[in-house]
């Protein structure tokens, strides 16, 4: 079961609070059989979910393939809300969780103290007992989820990397666990296959092996991500408002490839200085602005040539290279494969 115990606040610089104390199962049918152990199905199950509170609306949406359970919860908020919540499972399950927009705490992970997820942020956790704190931004609260069934969780984590092998050795012991001790941020790659995900358009046996694929591949993914080194402590980005201004900015070039801005132009648009957008950019991203710009723009060019949609010279064209040439140059020297050679 799954409780809410919803305690919704008004702005910080508003004196008064209203709080409204309830308990809600937010739990569907096809969750209660998979954290029962009692789903069992090949087939992929879908269920969608709408719910209303006075301080929001909720759109959820699940889907079910063998022992893996996947869910994305959108909140949209009338005023700032926090909301404490408690689940208790029959069975164990391993969550890769994704905190797209909003703040997750998890209690029960970490002794010392709560474990926080803000936007853009991820990790993997396991806990006989879960509990802890959802907090929305302005205008939401959005989140995405894995859940591994034990069984099906050893079973991929046999052969990974030792992060995941350590990670395993926990859940065995039925000890709570984090993959990484730090947060990790999103990559690119992990945002895309959580859209894909979302956005699946196939149905039946393809949905299926698509659902499975994708699920994987953001495991992978995450268990790279932990495995790289973390930032020193006490680096140069220390503010939440500095690293939020730097999201910012990576969003806003996202946004912009075929047209990017200046480098003076993005640090005005995301309020902060030329200097520290260079700095942090690269403590938070690994990469320097030019470099993401670079490979967002390749690892798109990639995706529509692999979906055929226009011709390797359209999408140089359309994504701002000076030639043909430019661009068939820099995508076989991160790819190692020219664009003529990648729907062969």
């Amino acid at each position: 079961m799954t409780r809410w115990v919803s305690s919704v606040n008004k702005p910080e610089n508003e004196s008064s609070v209203l709080t409204m104390s309830t308990e809600t199962d937010l739990l569907t049918p096809l969750s209660r059989q998979f954290f029962d152990g009692k789903l069992s199905t090949d087939d992929v199950l879908e269920t969608t979910q709408t719910l209303q509170f006075p301080f929001a609306d909720v759109h959820s949406r699940e889907w079910y393939v063998g022992g893996l359970r996947v869910g994305y919860s959108d909140w949209r908020v009338n005023q700032r809300v926090q909301l404490d919540w408690a689940m208790e499972s029959p069975t164990d399950v391993i969550t890769l969780y994704i905190n797209l927009q909003g703040k997750t705490t998890t209690r029960r992970i970490l002794k010392e103290r709560a474990f926080e997820l803000g936007p853009h942020q991820h990790n993997l956790f396991y806990s006989p007992v879960n509990e802890g704190m959802l907090q929305s931004e302005n205008d939401g609260l959005t989140t995405f989820m894995i859940q591994f069934s034990l069984d099906t969780f050893l079973g991929l984590s046999r052969e990974a990397n030792d992060g995941l092998k350590r990670f395993a050795d926990q859940v065995v012991l039925q000890k709570p666990v984090a993959l990484s001790p730090t947060t990790l941020y999103l990559t690119t790659g992990m945002r895309q296959a959580v859209t894909a995900i979302i956005q699946c358009p196939y149905e039946g046996g393809l949905k299926k092996l698509f659902l499975q694929a994708k699920t994987l591949e953001l495991l992978v993914m995450q268990a790279e991500a932990a495995s790289q080194t973390p930032p020193p402590a006490g680096g140069y980005i220390k503010t939440a408002s500095d690293k939020e201004r730097l999201w910012f900015a990576r969003d806003y070039l996202t946004r912009h490839l075929a047209s990017p801005p200046s480098l003076s132009q993005l640090a005005r648009e995301a309020g902060i200085n030329e200097y520290k957008l260079k700095r942090g950019f690269k403590e938070v991203f690994g990469t320097s602005v030019f470099g993401y710009l670079s490979d967002q723009r390749l690892e798109l060019a990639k995706t529509e040539l692999l979906e055929n949609k226009r011709t390797a010279g359209e999408i140089a064209f359309t994504l701002g290279y000076s030639s043909l040439q430019h661009f068939s140059t820099a995508f076989k020297k991160k790819f190692r494969v020219a664009p003529s050679k990648v729907r062969a």
